[in-house]
């Protein structure tokens, strides 16, 4: 039976953190660890905010969101890496990302801006109140503590990291989850390595791993405890800090290709998908 080791822990970026190399020989040598490969440059797009921002009594709500929308006229999503790990380690049911000498990656949830989201949602697993202080910027976190399951279950075959904080949630699997596939895409060596995802994943989620060509052989299933790799990749989101063009495009046409859809140009119906019927999230004046 697991007993339980509180550990303290610091922030870095997988970017300051790992060695960078410019090239995939580098990158996928056997004999180096702590690497980082960006592959896609970020991108930003010009934006429109909604209409009634101005007149609408509820625009406060909405712009200060505990959610980090944009409003500003440009919204921005981060360069798209790989990095690779050695001795990495995974912990709580938010498959943080942890280096063995206590440093958390901010990479484990988008980036520096977006972690602190699922980490104040950790309470159960992170103790003590402090100011934590990340470069130059300081933000409230609920603890530098976090309960890890002891001893850590070892995995000695190379993985590469799927699960991330509410992965189980259709949004954040389909806009975040799968298309950390890229880079099966980019790299064949990555092709027939198991890829860790939560242990609760519900159907829909081994079905669209399959379609993307992820058989259960090759999944394994993160139980929220603490597991220490021998080497993890970690592949970034495709839209690092929000959404891109190429992230939807990926979703798009991987889907498409999965399950022999071919898109017609000549179609002029439109289909409107409503929420009326929903639990929550719906639309007032719908």
């Amino acid at each position: 039976m697991a007993t339980y080791k509180p550990s303290t822990f610091n922030f870095s970026s997988l970017k300051d953190f790992c060695w960078p190399v410019d090239s995939r020989d580098a990158f996928f040598n056997p004999e180096a660890n702590n690497l980082y490969l960006k592959v896609f440059e970020g991108v930003a797009y010009d934006c429109t905010p909604p209409l009634n921002m101005t007149a609408s009594p509820d625009a406060d709500l909405f712009k200060n969101s505990p959610v980090h929308h944009r409003y500003a006229d440009t919204h921005e999503a981060g360069e798209v890496f790989i990095a690779t790990l050695g001795k990495a380690r995974i912990a709580t049911p938010y498959a943080f990302i942890f280096n063995q000498s206590g440093v958390l990656f901010n990479d484990s949830y988008h980036n520096q801006s977006m972690l602190p989201m699922p980490i104040e949602r950790m309470e159960h697993f992170i103790k003590v109140d402090l100011q934590m202080s990340i470069k130059d910027e300081a933000f409230s976190v609920p603890a530098n503590t976090v309960r890890f399951d002891w001893p850590p279950k070892q995995i000695e075959e190379p993985c590469i990291l799927l699960a991330s904080p509410w992965c189980e949630g259709y949004h954040h699997w389909i806009l975040e989850t799968l298309p950390r596939l890229w880079a099966l895409d980019e790299f064949e060596e990555l092709r027939n390595l198991p890829v860790v995802i939560p242990a609760w994943a519900k159907q829909y989620h081994l079905d669209s791993l399959k379609a993307f060509g992820i058989d259960d052989d090759r999944i394994l299933k993160f139980d929220g405890g603490t597991w220490d790799f021998e080497r993890l990749y970690v592949p970034s989101f495709l839209a690092p800090g929000g959404h891109s063009e190429r992230q939807i495009t990926w979703v798009r046409e991987r889907l498409r290709k999965a399950f022999g859809i071919t898109p017609e140009s000549t179609k002029e119906r439109r289909l409107y998908v409503s929420r009326r019927d929903a639990v929550s999230r719906r639309l007032d004046n719908e």
